[in-house]
């Protein structure tokens, strides 16, 4: 009867299952796994947080090692990437012949846009300075005919003055022409009376006529 080592599976401590969700929690949320992480996640011992970290990384490296390409594959895999490079390669080519292109049409088509806008530019200068011409030749007329109305406005005050000035004295000069005349005619008045009542008196025999005898 042949003996057979069998090895039996130690259980796992309900440390060291919390232990290893939590590793298993890390790399789902794309966190390393380390004794640290794993230890503040599941609340465990180091040294059960280490094993559990350890196992969980040796776990995963054994499981992205890739073993070497054998001959035959590697051969027929190159003639694949050659045809694959070359159908690449031209596809390339095309698109970028097809995108040299384009650019070229958007570069012509900014360059018309670039032109369009110095021809637009360039007439509402043209427009905005006739404009200002026109508003400068405005202020010259205004200017002109202010000063027009300013020269008037001082002739009319003057004439006002001088005629106001003439009127005094004109009134100035009647007045004392009528005083003058009222004292001459209180001086004159009693050397005059008998003078006056006997023209008077002839005045009304001529105006009788001659007396019969």
């Amino acid at each position: 009867m042949t003996e057979q080592n069998t090895t039996e599976t130690q259980p796992l401590s309900k440390a060291e299952e919390r232990a290893l969700q939590a590793a298993e929690a890390l790399a789902v949320a794309d966190q390393p796994v380390t004794a640290r992480s794993v230890r503040e996640r599941a609340g465990v011992a180091m040294a059960v947080a280490s094993a559990a970290a350890t196992a969980w990384n040796e776990r995963v490296a054994a499981a992205e090692t890739v073993p070497d390409m054998p001959d035959d594959v590697l051969r027929r895999f190159a003639g694949v990437w050659a045809s694959a490079h070359e159908q690449a390669k031209g596809a390339f080519t095309e698109e970028r012949d097809g995108l040299r292109a384009y650019v070229r049409e958007v570069e012509a088509e900014r360059d018309g846009l670039i032109s369009d806008l110095a021809e637009e530019e360039g007439r509402r200068e043209q427009e905005v300075a006739a404009v200002e011409d026109q508003l400068e030749e405005a202020r010259l007329v205004v200017t002109d005919r202010e000063r027009q109305l300013e020269d008037q406005r001082e002739r009319y005050e003057e004439q006002v003055t001088a005629q106001r000035e003439e009127l005094i004295e004109t009134r100035t000069r009647a007045e004392r022409a009528e005083a003058a005349l009222t004292a001459l005619q209180d001086a004159l008045g009693p050397a005059l009376a008998p003078l006056i009542a006997a023209a008077q008196e002839r005045a009304r025999k001529d105006d009788a006529g001659p007396s019969s005898g």
